[in-house]
């Protein structure tokens, strides 16, 4: 069997994220035998470089300047890329699957409807609602959430400025040009209601090239239902792990109540706002000091938010006024996360958007460690309240204080001496065994099969 990735990046030129579930998932086949091989569009100067990995497995990364002006179409539809999809067939013949693993977010949607010209099958892993929302997350400028794409509404939501934004920003005269000249339809490369128009045609026609779409979360499948996609095209099949990568690092004894130092609590992610990692600080800043003093919290990650660039340097300059107990170590190699995991008690998911079953999460659940995450629909299906994890409203700072001065108050108590410190050796002990929702090698055998995926009920 031959089998083409189509991805948003490769090891050692991605690391994270889906890039991280390519690479897994890619090496695990030839590790079967599969011929597997990798395309990635990126941006750069102009280059094509193809090597083999030490795994046998063959990546072509294909580079492009961005467009000059942005152009809204661009943002989702890339010729250049296609023609070079094109040609890596020419080369190197026809596959029997090509499998995406990100759509959207510079990997253009017309990659779909070539991938169909040369290939017997083309699956699609879903990963946020890029090709619903031009944000990717359905959330407008200022975090707040959008019940749905609209034309009209997405052209304004598109120009509205962050309130991250640079002073003076081109965000406002924008706007005020495309509510001038909306009746240019799409003779302009302006997101005006007729680009989006033109946009939701666009995808329609390019997911007509799919043959079944994947989603690592019940919550995501279902908002895509919502959204209008029939289920029969849908199939949920969470991300997966190898469990054996996490043996040495397993919590094979709980911390003792009050004869501990701090507790260690480690966020890992993107630093940007649709990640949430702002209620962190507000709910350490609301912290009386004397609670304080028993968390230490890590933020890992690198910010990454360029339509929000005032964000992460303001965000990071209260934590220093304030002289919050928090670390920002900046971002690990990939193969370091089961130590660093190894190395903190309770792992923070504080995300504003859906989600789409976050890979940290699975790294957690692998290495037995309690999650305390948002409430929302990609990540609280993974997590039992009270019991291997705790869930809060997403966004709500209040509700994250609280729970902080509670884990903080754990740490001056005797074991099992207060329902506080019951509840957290409980969820320590549910987190120790609840395991991964699904180990690489079910996955494998899952995804193998485009006929046993369609056999799967849309509720699997």
């Amino acid at each position: 069997m031959r089998i083409l990735f189509v991805t948003r990046g490769f090891p050692p030129k991605g690391l994270w994220g889906s890039e991280g579930y390519s690479h897994d998932l890619a090496k695990a086949l030839a590790g079967r035998g599969v011929e597997v091989a990798v395309f990635y569009p990126a941006a750069g100067e102009q280059a094509v470089e193809t090597w083999t990995n030490p795994d046998g497995i063959l990546v072509r990364e294909v580079t492009f300047p961005r467009p000059a002006g942005k152009p809204f179409r661009a943002s989702y539809a890339n010729p250049r890329q296609d023609a070079a999809l094109t040609a890596f067939f020419a080369e190197h013949g026809r596959f029997d699957r090509v499998h995406f693993t990100a759509l959207g977010g510079g990997v253009s949607l017309g990659l779909l409807p070539v991938a169909r010209a040369h290939a017997d099958e083309v699956l699609a892993t879903l990963t946020e609602l890029l090709p619903w929302c031009h944000r990717g997350q359905l959330l407008d400028a200022r975090l707040e959430p959008c019940s749905g794409p609209e034309p009209r509404k997405c052209s304004a939501c598109v120009m509205e400025s962050s309130p991250w934004a640079q002073p003076g920003g081109s965000a406002a005269w924008k706007s005020t040009l495309v509510r001038a000249l909306s009746f240019t339809g799409r003779l302009l490369p302006l997101p005006t209601p007729a680009a989006f128009v033109e946009r939701e045609r666009f995808v329609q026609e390019c997911f007509a090239s799919v043959d079944l779409f994947l989603a690592p979360s019940e919550g995501l499948r279902d908002r895509y239902i919502e959204l209008g996609m029939p289920k029969e095209r849908l199939r949920y099949i969470p991300y997966a792990l190898d469990p054996e990568r996490y043996t040495d690092y397993r919590r094979d004894e709980l911390p003792e109540s009050g004869q501990r130092g701090p507790l260690r609590l480690a966020y890992m992610g993107q630093l940007a706002p649709h990640k949430g990692v702002q209620v962190l600080v507000d709910a350490m800043e609301r912290l009386d000091p004397t609670h304080r003093e028993h968390l230490h919290m890590t933020l890992y990650g690198s910010a990454t938010a360029a339509h929000h660039p005032r964000f992460w340097p303001e965000l990071e300059a209260r934590i220093a006024q304030a002289g919050l107990p928090i670390n920002i170590p900046g971002p690990f190699p990939p193969d370091e996360v089961a130590r660093v995991l190894s190395e903190s008690d309770i792992l923070l998911l504080p995300s504003l958007w859906i989600e789409n079953l976050p890979l940290v999460l699975m790294h957690a659940r692998a290495c037995g460690l309690p999650i305390l995450a948002s409430h929302v629909a990609g990540i609280s299906t993974f997590i039992d309240d009270g019991e291997d994890g705790w869930l809060i409203a997403p966004g709500d700072v209040t509700a994250w204080t609280r729970r902080l001065e509670q884990l903080a108050m754990t740490c001056r108590e005797a074991p099992g001496s207060t329902e506080a410190v019951q509840e957290l050796e409980r969820v320590q002990q549910g987190a120790r065994s609840r395991g991964l929702p699904m180990e690489l090698s079910k996955h494998i055998e899952r995804i193998l099969s485009l006929d046993g995926l369609r056999a799967m009920s849309d509720t699997s």
